[in-house]
């Protein structure tokens, strides 16, 4: 996990024990037209030209629609959900990164191209890099985070038990 899922983690803990009403609401890998972090990083592969570059591309991804993360908060705020409730936000499906990357270009208008393995140890160097230039200003999508979170795969076991609707 990286720094940033395990402090939030904490502080989801935390506020479990605080006393006061909750609703936690964990998200899959938010897809949206306006989505940025690791939406940007599939844009960015599948606007790759010619083939895609993919590290671990059968790694199981789930997904969660933007509308789908939206329409959960309004059911929270409008208690539609359980105070108390930490629920898992996906669509009924998983895929793998190369699925997803596939369905992007597609979506972009881009014909279909094949997967070019990368090792580790060079997307390692890559994100190394992009870390860098964001000191400098510049918000790669190829950023440590979104590389390690995307490469290990984003899947839960906790399904959507309880929320009011159906993902799509």
């Amino acid at each position: 996990a990286t720094e940033f899922l395990a402090t939030k983690r904490l502080a989801d803990e935390a506020l479990t024990r605080s006393g006061v009403p909750f609703v936690i609401l964990r998200p899959a890998l938010v897809i949206g037209r306006n989505c940025y972090g690791g939406s940007s990083l599939l844009r960015a592969l599948a606007a790759f030209p010619l083939v895609t570059p993919l590290v671990n591309a059968n790694s199981p991804i789930e997904v969660a629609a933007l509308d789908d993360v939206t329409l959960a908060v309004i059911h929270a705020l409008e208690n539609g959900i359980p105070t108390g409730s930490d629920l898992h936000v996906a669509a009924p499906q998983i895929f793998t990164l190369a699925q997803i990357v596939a369905r992007h270009r597609a979506w972009l208008g881009l014909p279909a191209a094949s997967v070019l393995p990368v090792p580790m140890f060079a997307a390692s160097a890559v994100s190394r890099l992009a870390d860098w230039l964001g000191w400098l200003g510049w918000r790669s999508p190829l950023r440590s985070t979104a590389m390690l979170s995307a490469s290990g795969g984003i899947t839960s076991a906790a399904g959507n038990v309880n929320l009011p609707f159906t993902p799509r």
